[in-house]
């Protein structure tokens, strides 16, 4: 009966693991393609995006939605899709951004 009780408590232990592990449905933070046009997305918890260019924020927030390893940013002249690459970094119309601040 023992061994019955651990193979539950450790199934559920595996679960809690697996369910927080699961992506969050909202970004956080700045992602900048660098060089010298440094296009960058700036990404708010409360589902609310912003574009700058050179460090010049374009006025305006634009809602987005991510699911799974997609995000689906609803911009002025339509939606612009980024993929969420393994390491973190946000793919899009053939650039790389990489969080600033991120090792």
């Amino acid at each position: 009966m023992e061994f019955h009780d651990m193979a539950k408590k450790v199934l559920l232990l595996l679960l809690i693991a697996l369910l927080s592990a699961c992506g969050s449905s909202t970004l956080d933070g700045k992602y900048s393609s660098g060089g010298p046009a440094d296009l960058s997305f700036i990404f708010k918890p409360d589902g609310t995006a912003q574009m700058a260019v050179g460090g010049s924020i374009f006025p305006g927030e634009y809602p987005y939605e991510v699911s799974g390893n997609e995000i689906k940013l609803n911009g002025q002249e339509g939606d612009i899709l980024i993929t969420i690459a393994d390491n973190g970094d946000l793919l899009a119309k053939g650039m790389r951004f990489k969080k600033e601040g991120a090792k």
